[in-house]
């Protein structure tokens, strides 16, 4: 882990790649830079911890380093980063039409306490995403067909996130992972709002709903297998 309060990195912190060739994690913690250090060609980094960096508003190329980034990265967890607004998910190859996925290894996506954070194009794909207390993520772009993944989204965690649906925003988002089977609600305002079009989530097979109140059409997800309600608002109509 590293904790910095400098303005800019060291210059040993800009070449990891040749100096510290072999880190598996890396933790950044209480750093006042502006920009991230380029991670992306640490060719053995799994899992990567960002912490209370309230300085960076964008992570875009200079982290990701070059082709083929992140290749054996499976654990993301970014925290606290109050004006971080824009991630870059893909970068150009050089080809007007295709883009290379930044995590195309990635599992485990878990995001928590970035209010104004999108992802851009779209979320990255991953086996496990956890969403807590970040809005604007969920008003971000679906994903297209181009954008494939090895490993689909299977399973989605939201927690104290808004959740009010205008246009329909949140579910043309979810809708667009294709595989996911299981999605869980904790303590989010605005569930009951996304009415009939609810009925789009036709792969899910788990829905689990804590202290949030319930929507009227929740019978339309026919695909579902198993569903888990705890303190939550039944509706009477």
């Amino acid at each position: 882990g590293i904790g910095y309060r400098g303005s800019i990195f060291p210059e040993w912190m800009l070449n990891l790649t040749t100096i510290l060739p072999n880190l598996v994690h890396v933790e950044l913690t209480l750093v006042m830079c502006n920009h991230l250090p380029s991670l992306g060609q640490l060719p053995k980094l799994q899992s990567l911890v960002i912490k209370s960096l309230p300085n960076v508003k964008g992570v875009g190329e200079v982290f990701v380093g070059g082709s083929k980034p992140f290749l054996k990265l499976r654990y993301l967890n970014i925290i606290n980063m109050p004006n971080l607004e824009r991630w870059l998910t893909t970068i150009s190859t050089g080809d007007e039409v295709e883009c290379m996925c930044v995590f195309p290894s990635l599992h485990h996506l878990k995001v928590s306490e970035c209010p104004k954070l999108r992802f851009e194009p779209s979320l990255p794909e991953c086996f496990l995403l956890e969403i807590c207390a970040c809005d604007e993520i969920l008003l971000g772009q679906p994903k297209t067909p181009s954008q494939s993944h090895p490993m689909p989204t299977r399973r989605i965690t939201i927690k104290y996130c808004e959740l009010w649906s205008s246009g329909g925003y949140q579910l043309r988002l979810l809708t667009s992972f294709s595989s996911l089977k299981c999605l869980s609600i904790t303590t989010c305002e605005g569930l009951s709002s996304w009415g009939e079009s609810i009925e789009a989530l036709t792969s899910l097979e788990v829905l689990e709903l804590s202290f949030c109140a319930i929507p009227t059409c929740l019978g339309r997800i026919t695909s579902l297998r198993r569903l888990s309600i705890e303190m939550c608002e039944i509706p009477c109509d």
